[in-house]
């Protein structure tokens, strides 16, 4: 029951972000790299202000921001993939994780014409960091491993 209360509570938040106009909206800087249809927004710091916090779950934070890549192609076929980077000690995480007694997590959607990452915590406070998200589609999806980001970096060739 709980799930469902999140997921119906994310969806909600999901739907207000997509109604944001553009300028509203917080967006990644432009796109780091393309290689084979892939692409890979910057890392965005996602400071406190920034999550929005659950009426319902007093512990689940959202921050939603657009990336016009997500079409509905790739959310049928495609695939999304995130990552957290640790500011103190640089470690990346793929997306979903968990670092102490934190969740980490993501979905995606592709609505009114607009693609829309939503990252969510659980945890008392915010967790601090940066996320970087690379999309997918059906076409490259199987040239990598893209959950690994050692060899997600390497194919796009990314520098940090």
């Amino acid at each position: 029951m709980k799930a469902l209360l999140v997921a119906a509570l994310l969806t909600g938040q999901l739907a207000l972000n997509a109604c944001q106009p553009q300028n509203e909206a917080v967006l990644p800087s432009e796109t780091v790299t393309s290689l084979n249809k892939a692409t890979v927004s910057d890392w965005t710091a996602v400071d406190a202000d920034i999550w929005a916090a659950s009426a319902k779950t007093p512990k689940a934070r959202v921050a939603g921001f657009i990336d016009n890549a997500i079409t509905s192609a790739v959310v049928e076929e495609g695939l999304v993939v995130a990552f957290h980077r640790d500011p103190a000690t640089g470690n990346v995480r793929t997306l979903p994780a968990t670092i102490g007694d934190q969740s980490l997590s993501f979905t995606y959607y592709a609505t009114n014409n607009k693609g829309i990452v939503s990252l969510q915590q659980e945890a008392p406070e915010p967790v601090a960091g940066e996320y970087r998200w690379v999309v997918v589609p059906k076409e490259v999806a199987a040239t990598v491993n893209w959950n690994d980001y050692s060899a997600v970096k390497q194919a796009l060739k990314l520098e940090e």
